[in-house]
């Protein structure tokens, strides 16, 4: 539709998370990575339960994930028209569990380690 257009062959995933306003993704490490950039995430994947079966997945996505996993596209967009009501507690519980020391200074943690600040 107008307004919208294909990134992907132009950046990478990382780069395309830094100019998103929404993030959209399955099973992959790039869509858990994008949790931490604290942007409205929506989980898309078409036969989740089979594809759960498949990485032999044991236990409950969902009650990890910040945000359910649909296999409806039709969902997805609804929820990412209804963006100004996205559950921010869940992705920041999820933030503050998973994603260690979040706090923008990583770049200078490294160097101070490694002795070069």
């Amino acid at each position: 539709t107008k307004g919208f257009f294909n990134i992907t062959k132009t950046l990478t995933p990382y780069e395309a998370m830094a100019v998103a306003d929404v993030i959209v993704g399955s099973f992959s490490e790039e869509f858990f990575a994008s949790f931490a950039t604290g942007k409205p995430a929506f989980a898309y994947a078409p036969f989740a339960a089979q594809r759960l079966r498949e990485l032999q997945t044991n236990f409950k996505y969902e009650a990890v994930l910040p945000c359910k996993v649909d296999d409806d596209a039709e969902e997805v967009v609804k929820k990412i028209m209804d963006v100004e009501n996205y559950d921010f507690a869940k992705l920041n519980k999820f933030k503050e569990t998973f994603v260690c020391n979040n706090d923008g200074q990583a770049t200078q943690k490294l160097l101070r380690k490694l002795g070069l600040m």
